[in-house]
């Protein structure tokens, strides 16, 4: 179902599918306490926590280093305006406001 709103303009696949390996990966450092055996419990517990830390710092460093904005969205009330009539941007009213 959430990979179905990948689909809507300026919705990123790539975000849903981090947002799910990221869970995956959360899910072992939850889950981990559940198992009966204290070595393997301590070892799931271990990949999980390295594995949410590491894509956690994966993904800063790849928003940070290579990613850039497209220009289209640095006006985002102009996108807005162009295709709904009647929208009214708040940040241009707080501007004719002052």
């Amino acid at each position: 179902l959430i990979g179905a709103f990948s689909f809507i303009p300026y919705v990123d696949w790539a975000a849903h599918l981090g947002g799910f390996i990221s869970g995956f990966f959360l899910g072992f450092f939850l889950f981990a306490t559940k198992i009966k055996t204290f070595k393997w419990s301590m070892m799931w517990l271990t990949v999980g926590i390295v594995l949410t830390i590491g894509s956690f710092a994966l993904a800063v460093h790849q928003m940070y280093s290579t990613v850039e904005a497209a220009k289209e969205l640095s006006d985002v009330c102009g996108y807005y305006q162009e295709y709904f009539d009647d929208y009214q941007c708040n940040c241009e009213l707080k501007r004719d406001q002052n």
